[in-house]
């Protein structure tokens, strides 16, 4: 007997990662369904390498049934679908920042506190750390049962991608949204053009974004990222000049503005809006 597994935010990243490490693993499904917004009603994710499943709207959707929803859709999604879902019997684990400093949700990660899991009933939810923190606490684990910790002092860096998804959520949240974006620079411009995909905008067919940088990246297949190019070695040789200049006092070394010219670099990210005459 298996399961009945609903995936919230089917058409982002994760929610992608979700389903297939499902399908690789073997996880005994019964029945699965891929949950987004409504502007992705309809799209198709694959679940494996041999079923596709059509996208049904989160909003409309009935929980009533099912054992599992595995949450991803953001953390202003999640604080008001996980709730509604856990009302209906279904068990959450939400993956996103909404519940994990509430104290009647419990915050698992298996190899380390699955003991935790026995107090989940209380809200029907699970939530788990960030990705960061996950990945350490497991290898710190043993090292803890070994020898006491007592403080860890951590650096973490995360993709700027990620501003831009988040303020890209944001704009497409918008009654009257923009037709065109202009992103300070191509890894903001990415987040931008990954949250646009998920949610179902085609791009620039329902809005263009373009990036500033023209990064190696920004021309790969799957981004082909309209941008706005600088010559970095120009900028990097004509500062180390006048920075030499000033050491030695050289006669008109003062400090002055340079002005480079940039470039437009056209690919796939930038056109009219659709409709446009």
């Amino acid at each position: 007997m298996g399961y009945k597994v609903a995936v919230v935010g089917a058409t982002g990243a994760v929610g992608n990662e979700m389903l297939q490490i499902l399908a690789e693993r073997q996880f005994p499904v019964d029945e699965i369904v891929a949950l987004a917004s409504e502007k992705s009603t309809g799209r198709e994710v694959s679940f494996g390498d041999d079923i596709t499943l059509k996208v049904q709207d989160l909003d409309r959707f009935d929980f009533e049934g099912f054992d599992i929803g595995l949450f991803s859709p953001g953390a202003k999604v999640s604080a008001k679908y996980a709730p509604k879902a856990a009302a209906k019997g279904c068990v959450v684990i939400d993956n996103t920042s909404h519940f994990r400093m509430d104290p009647d949700v419990p915050l698992v990660v298996p190899e380390v506190n699955r003991e935790a899991l026995r107090d989940f009933r209380t809200r029907n939810i699970i939530a788990n750390p960030n990705c960061s923190t996950i990945q350490m606490v497991v290898a710190l684990k043993p090292l803890h049962d070994i020898a006491r910790i007592k403080r860890v002092v951590v650096a973490t860096y995360q993709s700027v991608s990620g501003a831009g998804r988040e303020a890209m959520e944001a704009i497409i949240a918008l009654e009257d949204r923009p037709t065109a974006i202009v992103c300070f620079n191509d890894l903001v411009a990415i987040g931008a053009l990954n949250a646009a995909r998920a949610n179902g905008l085609r791009v620039p067919e329902d809005v263009s974004i373009t990036g500033w940088d023209d990064l190696p990246i920004a021309a790969w297949d799957l981004v082909r990222l309209t941008t706005v190019g600088q010559s970095m070695d120009e900028m990097a040789r004509t500062a180390a000049r006048l920075l030499v200049e000033r050491i030695e006092g050289r006669a008109g070394a003062e400090a002055r503005r340079v002005l480079f010219e940039p470039r437009i670099v056209m690919r796939e990210t930038l056109g009219p809006p659709a409709g446009a005459g």
